[in-house]
């Protein structure tokens, strides 16, 4: 609460995991700076952390297709959290995706190949991998694959 009183600090991002310490950190700048930005880090605390009232979100997995995000922040916002469920669900199937790549290889680099396919795969020709990290294997580009066939649907989905 100190830092968060601090003139130049105007918001915290809350990667930590727990949603009671978020829940409990939340409910007290609420009360104490109401002013005050606190956004969810992690990915499956998303549609709860914003229906408490998180000021909003900042998470990697964003890179894979941005829409699905912004479709659970605007659903959750606009009070339906039964389309926000669905949402939430499908981001949680990706991150299960990137989770499953990082028990096979526990690497900076794989989450580095997971998202460079999905932008490329998006038309986005960026390079976010390093030189020594080489070509993305396979088994992560179908994952990553995957994982933008779960966005895409839940875009589908929601626009009917």
């Amino acid at each position: 609460m100190k830092l968060a009183g601090h003139q130049n600090v105007s918001g915290f991002k809350d990667s930590i995991a727990n949603y009671e310490n978020f829940k409990q950190l939340l409910d007290t700048l609420s009360e104490k700076l109401p002013e005050f930005y606190l956004l969810q880090g992690k990915e499956h605390l998303l549609k709860d952390s914003l229906a408490a009232g998180a000021s909003g979100l900042v998470v990697s997995l964003l890179h894979v297709h941005p829409q699905p995000f912004v479709m659970l922040y605007e659903s959750v916002k606009n009070g339906d959290l039964e389309k926000a469920d669905v949402i939430q669900q499908a981001i949680s199937s990706v991150l299960q995706l990137i989770t499953g790549c990082f028990s096979k290889e526990p690497a900076t680099s794989t989450l580095f190949h997971f998202l460079n396919h999905t932008l490329r795969q998006r038309g986005l020709e960026v390079n976010i991998c390093l030189e020594h990290e080489g070509d993305c294997p396979d088994w992560i580009a179908e994952k990553a694959e995957r994982a933008l066939q779960i966005c895409r649907q839940t875009i589908d989905a929601a626009a009917v």
